[in-house]
């Protein structure tokens, strides 16, 4: 095995491993944002009722944008156990054991799996939009003109329609996560 072959391939991780930690960090500064937004947007609801819907879509938006930096670090992942771990591996043999180590880390009953953390994010971002429009739908019709009202329930609809669609999202992400997973731990069955 040539010294070129080697460094092709570690080169072909640096980069891909500085592109998952670009995208963890985009991912953690969604979160931020959303978090951020609600404080601000929760202190001045009160006043501009509307708001409530504005950060109801918001969220949608940012959890949507989350999903996918989280997706493509998962395909980041599984391409570097499928494709470059079994190349380095005729060098050495534990050569980028990381993420099939993970799996099995995460598979034991003991130990809280990294999907977990998933989960904690979608409970926050899946939970905030109906809330916000309930509470913008009970507001915003009291004493308004038919068209304000008609507006605002249009508006409550599109919005709860886009988040059945990142509900959606979410669950095709759960299974291409699982299945991506299952790759890593076994990249026979890929």
């Amino acid at each position: 095995m040539s010294n070129d072959y080697v460094e092709v391939h570690l080169r072909e991780y640096d980069s891909l491993r500085r592109e998952i930690e670009t995208r963890a960090t985009l991912s953690s500064s969604l979160i931020a944002l959303e978090l951020s937004a609600l404080g601000v947007g929760l202190l001045a609801a009160p006043n501009f009722v509307d708001l409530y819907a504005g950060l109801g879509f918001l969220t949608v938006v940012l959890w949507l944008f989350w999903l996918d930096h989280t997706e493509q670090i998962w395909k980041l992942a599984t391409y570097i156990a499928i494709r470059l771990r079994p190349a380095l591996a005729t060098v050495h043999s534990s050569a980028l054991g990381w993420e099939p180590f993970l799996r099995e880390l995460d598979a034991r009953p003991l130990i809280r799996s990294t999907t977990y953390v998933a989960m904690y994010i979608t409970l926050m971002y899946a939970s905030v939009p109906p809330l916000f429009v309930t509470v913008y739908i009970i507001n915003a019709l009291k004493g308004q003109p038919e068209l304000v009202m008609g507006v605002r329930l249009v508006s409550a609809v599109a919005i709860v329609a886009f988040w059945a669609f990142a509900l959606h999202q979410f669950r095709q992400f759960t299974r291409s996560r699982n299945q991506m997973d299952a790759w890593i731990s076994d990249p026979e069955s890929f």
